[in-house]
């Protein structure tokens, strides 16, 4: 198995965000929020996707594509890029690479093709599709999100020649990464689940997959992370909450930044107005006298940010039992 490095904790792991390996591989996480990635000379990438996010270190979209440019050339001679083909950045990207690249996604032309057969709260049930050959897989994670970066591991694996057998194992064993759709536990009616989104892509992602997989009603706690951001995208943070039956949002996480004057998750909440149940919520300890009075409808409660709101879900089991 090769060495690994990713950006969160892995419960497989013993918690750690690392696994020291064997043989001449190392697998890293890297992105573009400090623009560190651009110090790497990696034998083969895979770029899923390239938002809007991390302009508070880059300032501009124009900026931001150039740094990735300026990593994908890093790729050493002989090397492969793997692009998701769902991302018109990151296929544009790839359109302009001077190296081997390979496409993956739910596309026919894709050619590391990804076919979702069935998505339950259990797991997913997907085929992958390469030179002709169809793989069935079962993997525990949930969601069309989780199908597709199956996918484009296996297609980065098969580009670099990985051996079958191992790498089907290896991805139908794989659990996920702390803070990714974790279960917290159960409080007074409510399965408590905590997620690490905080770009309203991500938000997206997880409100569809627990809605594709969930009949009950939906509450979400999301904590804005960063002023910049929060101001940049109060508008789709709200579109990609509204689905949400009831939302809560809390004062923004400030982070690395200082406070910017009129910006709040107040934004959030006035570009929600329509919705029938959606606040700003100062303090998200308070939320546990709101659970108290009934306030949420019995079903699941989503705790969503990078900021500390990853306490809430153990707050509420100890205070509320």
């Amino acid at each position: 198995a090769p060495t690994a490095l990713v950006g969160g904790h892995v419960p497989q792991w013993e918690g750690r965000n690392y696994r020291a390996g064997g043989g001449d591989w190392l697998v890293c996480e890297a992105d573009e929020s400090d623009g560190s990635f651009v110090h790497l000379a990696p034998q083969a990438v895979l770029l899923t996707n390239v938002e809007e996010d991390h302009l508070d270190y880059h300032g501009t979209m124009a900026n931001l594509r150039a740094a990735f440019a300026a990593f994908l050339a890093r790729i050493r001679p002989g090397g492969c890029l793997v692009y998701c083909a769902e991302d018109a950045a990151a296929t544009e990207l790839a359109a302009r690479h001077a190296g081997r690249t390979v496409s993956y996604g739910f596309a026919p032309e894709a050619q590391a093709r990804v076919a979702v057969q069935g998505l339950g709260r259990d797991g997913t049930r997907l085929t992958l599709h390469w030179g002709g050959e169809a793989h069935p897989l079962t993997s525990p994670l949930v969601g069309r999100h989780n199908a597709l970066n199956l996918g484009g591991v296996f297609a980065l694996a098969r580009a670099v020649g990985a051996p079958l057998p191992g790498l089907l194992a290896g991805l139908g064993d794989f659990r996920g990464v702390a803070r990714r759709q974790q279960f917290v536990g159960r409080a007074r009616g409510l399965a408590i689940y905590d997620d690490y989104a905080h770009h309203p892509t991500e938000i997206r992602a997880t409100l569809e997959c627990f809605r594709a997989t969930h009949a009950a009603p939906i509450s979400v706690v999301f904590q804005p992370h960063l002023y910049s951001r929060t101001a940049r995208f109060a508008a789709e943070f709200a579109e990609a909450l509204r689905p949400a039956t009831r939302i809560y949002v809390t004062e923004v996480y400030a982070a690395r930044e200082a406070p910017v004057e009129g910006v709040s998750g107040r934004l959030i909440v006035q570009r929600l107005a329509g919705h029938p149940a959606a606040t700003f919520l100062p303090d998200w300890h308070a939320l546990a006298d709101r659970v108290r009075a009934g306030e949420l409808p019995p079903g699941l409660l989503l705790t969503l940010g990078a900021g500390d709101i990853t306490g809430l879900g153990p707050h509420l089991l100890r205070v509320l039992g």
